[in-house]
């Protein structure tokens, strides 16, 4: 009986030991736990895209430390300092531990294998996986055969790094402005063009130094759209003609937009109420820069700062609704009239201010005379443009002079003619009808080996006797041997000054 219940004693102990034991470990199990939380939870990355998260713990513990792990390490990698890149397209799971701790939380990071982020970072994984190439110079690197539906170009560390982009294709390129960096376009599809602030938050502010990022868009490339949302430049080489040209700031904000080489655009600003647009233009012939209805929007076109060439606009014109608006022409910027169907337009010019009655138009806004003697001249400062295509291999070529005794000669070479004008030299002289002499004068330009010709600034004089009948400014494009575009400023307003046929 006695050793009955000495070993029941024991048991008993025994089971109590134990029991304290297991609820000693549970307690500090509990203790060694804390609840863990990541912000974003729900990431979507580019490839390339970079992305630092955010991880709290409670209760909290200022001297915490943290480990992070990928568990698909080929789609998304993460840092120890909680960064995470996007590498390919697919799903991963983000591991986030509190050092010392029993909680461990997993987080998806979804990855979209059809679009691209492109800043300093990226581009250095880029050439590890074979995306990107890089120059001696660690600034210049090059993206070549790829295709994306969006490419992102952030500016947060690519300024003064020039990326040239060869055989790339994209429907949209986004390109994050407020630093300065150049992408060049060689042989590319670039999609819808968007130059947009750092963040939705950000403004920007007019700068002379015109700090913004470029993208150059080579002759054998194409730009769908290009819209402005912030700084930007875009530059299209001969050959790249037509489109649209959006300028969107926001209400109050501005936003500084360059075009360099355009051809054939129409611009067009959607600014919110208060908003102010600066158009700098370089080389540039401009159909039309149309207002929508926002209220009190300033908008001023002028020379690019470093501009070479002279620019033109056929017309400034403000919608219905687009009351008070005021358009600025600052600097030595053909303008052929302004229109308005709103109230309260006003264009202001370097030789003053005018008023545009609301369904009506001025015409000549920036009246300058220029123009030789002998009664003729031309009235500069207007940008009334003609353009007439023509085969350069089509027979005889007759171009008319009109207003200036209807100066006229005929050649049957024009390839030859124009390679004259614009490497002889800069100046060429013919002889025309009734004892007229037209002389062309410009700066040289060889012509590319693409054939792409890009001639502007050329001026036309027509003298008789000695004495000048008729100035006029002509551009030409198009292709050496197949078709060109002839432009020329109107004389005085009139028709049909340069007849091409």
């Amino acid at each position: 009986m006695k050793r009955v219940t000495k070993k029941l004693a024991i048991a008993f102990l025994v089971g109590i030991t134990a029991a304290a034991g297991m609820g000693i470990t549970a307690s500090a199990a509990k203790k060694n736990s804390v609840k863990i939380t990541v912000k974003p939870d729900n990431i979507k990355l580019a490839i390339g895209e970079c992305i630092k998260i955010k991880k709290s713990a409670t209760p909290k513990d200022p001297n915490q430390k943290w480990k992070f792990s990928s568990r698909d390490k080929d789609i998304a990698l993460v840092s120890r300092n909680g960064n995470i890149v996007g590498l390919k397209g697919g799903t991963a799971r983000i591991r986030v531990r509190a050092a010392g701790k029993n909680t461990v939380k997993t987080i998806k990071v979804k990855v979209d294998g059809n679009s691209l982020y492109v800043c300093k970072t990226s581009l250095a994984k880029f050439i590890k996986m074979g995306i990107a190439t890089k120059e001696e110079d660690k600034l210049n690197y090059t993206i070549k055969d790829q295709t994306w539906g969006t490419i992102k170009f952030s500016n947060r560390t690519l300024t003064d790094t020039y990326i040239t982009m060869d055989n790339v294709k994209a429907n949209n390129t986004y390109i994050e402005s407020s630093k300065s960096y150049w992408i060049n376009a060689r042989t590319s599809q670039m999609g819808k063009v968007l130059f947009v602030p750092k963040d939705s938050a950000a403004t920007t502010k007019f700068e002379d130094t015109h700090v913004r990022p470029v993208l150059e868009i080579g002759t054998m490339s194409h730009v769908d759209s290009a819209r402005f949302r912030a700084d930007g430049l875009i530059i299209l080489d001969p050959g790249a003609a037509g489109g649209t040209v959006v300028v969107e700031p926001g209400a109050g904000e501005t936003v500084n937009a360059g075009i360099q080489g355009g051809r054939d655009l129409n611009v067009e600003v959607q600014g919110g109420e208060g908003s102010k647009s600066n158009i700098d233009l370089n080389n540039s012939d401009i159909n039309d820069v149309v207002v929508d209805e926002s209220k009190n929007q300033t908008v001023t076109v002028s020379p690019n700062e470093n501009a070479t060439e002279h620019s033109h606009i056929g017309s400034l014109k403000a919608e219905e609704g687009a009351d008070n608006t005021k358009f600025v022409v600052d600097g030595d910027i053909d303008v052929g009239k302004v229109e308005s169907a709103a109230e309260g337009t006003i264009i202001e010019t370097p030789s003053g201010e005018k008023e545009v009655p609301k369904d009506g138009s001025v015409t000549n806004p920036n009246d300058t005379t220029t123009g030789g003697g002998g009664g003729g001249g031309t009235i500069f400062g207007q940008s009334h443009t003609i353009s007439h295509y023509f085969q350069s291999h089509v027979g005889d070529v007759v171009v008319t002079f009109e207003k200036a005794g209807d100066a006229t000669f005929k050649r049957t070479d024009m390839d030859q003619l124009l390679q004259d004008v614009l490497a002889n030299k800069g100046e060429l002289t013919i002889t025309a009808s009734e004892g007229h002499k037209v002389t062309f004068t410009g700066a040289p330009q060889a012509i590319p080996e693409n054939g792409k010709i890009n001639a502007s600034g050329i001026t036309a004089t027509v003298t008789k006797d000695g004495e000048t009948v008729g100035t006029y400014r002509l551009s030409v494009t198009g292709t050496y041997g197949k078709e060109y575009t002839v432009r020329a400023d109107w004389d005085n307003g009139n028709d049909n000054i340069v007849n091409v046929k």
